[in-house]
């Protein structure tokens, strides 16, 4: 065998075994989970996903009622604590003594999916009223940035204790790149999501700490087409609504070790509905 021909096998059984190791490392035992806004839709997606992947969840909500249903529902899934708390992400004195629990009662956080959100609805930019934009930007922007410091906040502090790493999600939306008549101040609030995650992916990257994006498509609520139910999502390539369980998949491997590299990214998962509509 040639240098040149021992030198591939070298690489290739290399590659191999990394490759295989990365998507074994997409189990999560061991590490910890936050969602906000967690106790439905999209996060309860995605906390059912990261619990049955290993991980100990800390699910964040307003509603008690709803925030310990929903953690019975994961106990059901889950070989790890589950960890339910009231927070309203749009305080950020809560949030900040929400993470303080949190940290209290499940040792650390290894990744963070920032989900919680309001959407409102004008006939038109003219019409979107200043109460309604200061509560969807206090929510949907300015909630997250509260959650996604002391997310950063606590990792870099792991980090200078010889314990580097996170993962940070936020969720986001086709209407960062889109018109939203009667919206603007909601996708404001999502395009804003998405500063801050590249922001954080440039800042942090040397802590090992990493920021991506998720923008979901139209996806169903409480088993029913979304909020604005017309007929757009059913003239995407996939012509129909999604589902909160298939934005799960996507936080997993983001959360996971399997992504390593991945870093201030913006993942669309629409079936397709933003490059070709009919």
């Amino acid at each position: 065998m040639s240098n040149e021909a021992r030198d591939w096998a070298e690489v290739a059984a290399e590659t191999a075994r990394e490759a295989a190791v990365a998507v074994r490392s997409l189990d999560l035992s061991g590490k910890v989970a936050l969602v906000t806004g967690g106790n439905r839709g999209i996060g309860l997606a995605a906390a059912a996903g990261l619990a049955a992947a290993g991980a100990s969840v800390a699910l964040w909500g307003r509603d008690h009622t709803r925030n310990t249903s929903a953690a019975d529902l994961l106990e059901d899934l889950a070989a790890a604590p589950i960890f339910a708390d009231r927070v309203d992400v749009a305080d950020p004195t809560a949030v900040r003594s929400g993470f303080e629990r949190l940290v209290a009662e499940l040792g650390r956080v290894d990744c963070v999916f920032a989900n919680a959100g309001i959407a409102e609805h004008a006939a038109s930019f003219l019409d979107i009223t200043d109460d309604s934009r200061d509560r969807v930007l206090q929510t949907n922007l300015l909630g997250a940035w509260s959650t996604v410091g002391a997310a950063v906040s606590h990792m870099v502090d792991r980090h200078e204790r010889g314990d580097p790493g996170g993962s940070i999600v936020v969720n986001g939306s086709l209407a960062t790149a889109r018109g939203l008549s009667g919206g603007e101040h909601y996708a404001a609030a999502k395009a804003g999501l998405g500063a801050l995650v590249r922001g954080v992916a440039a800042g942090y990257g040397r802590y090992g700490v990493r920021a991506n994006m998720v923008c979901p498509g139209y996806i169903e609520r409480d088993g029913m087409p979304g909020r604005f139910a017309s007929k757009l999502a059913e003239r995407g390539p996939v012509p129909r609504y999604g589902r909160p369980a298939e934005i799960a998949g996507i936080v997993v491997y983001l959360a996971s070790e399997a992504a390593a590299y991945h870093n201030g990214d913006t993942i669309t998962v629409d079936g397709g509905w933003s490059i070709n509509v009919k």
